[in-house]
């Protein structure tokens, strides 16, 4: 019988031990500097950590939400906006479906669809915001119908090292 007891007193300790030291892990691996340095390309260095985020990596984001928000056809939509609300921080989620849904009403019953040529970019990585600049076309039945010269700001935040769209707004009168 003591040897019963004293068999599963060494189990519970070994158990309680197992389990402290699981959790000091955890806790000291959370707390470290976590650097992510993706495969380069040619020209960009792709660098995001837990407080630092690379200007490439800036451009790179910014260019993909344009391309998301400005590729968006009658067709797609709804797939292009479940997409672009995947890059947004859950924070400003409610205010940007508000938004893409206004923009996508035009496209759904006009079947109106834009394209973005970047010609310039500014970023802050301070504030971690990109501002894009470059001409909109509209197009209506694959014919274009309007061409403008636009600049769009995007703001983001680094939540420990993965990096979400906070605001995107157009720039007036202000160019690059």
């Amino acid at each position: 019988m003591l040897k019963i007891r004293l068999q599963r007193n060494l189990l519970g300790i070994l158990a309680a031990l197992l389990l402290f030291s699981n959790i000091w892990m955890a806790v000291a691996l959370n707390s470290q500097e976590r650097l992510l340095v993706m495969v380069p390309t040619v020209d960009r260095e792709l660098i995001v950590g837990t407080n630092y985020v690379s200007d490439d990596y800036l451009l790179l984001r910014g260019e993909q939400i344009i391309q998301l928000l400005f590729s968006i056809r009658h067709e797609n939509y709804s797939y292009n906006i479940d997409q672009i609300l995947k890059q947004v921080d859950s924070k400003a989620k409610p205010e940007f479906y508000e938004q893409l849904n206004s923009f996508v009403s035009d496209i759904k019953s006009k079947k109106y669809f834009y394209t973005f040529g970047k010609e310039a970019y500014e970023i802050d990585p301070n504030n971690l915001t990109v501002m894009l600049s470059g001409y909109l076309d509209t197009y209506l039945n694959d014919k274009r119908i309007l061409s403008n010269f636009k600049s769009y700001r995007l703001s983001f935040v680094n939540n420990s090292g993965l990096v979400k769209l906070v605001s995107f707004e157009e720039v007036k009168d202000e160019k690059i």
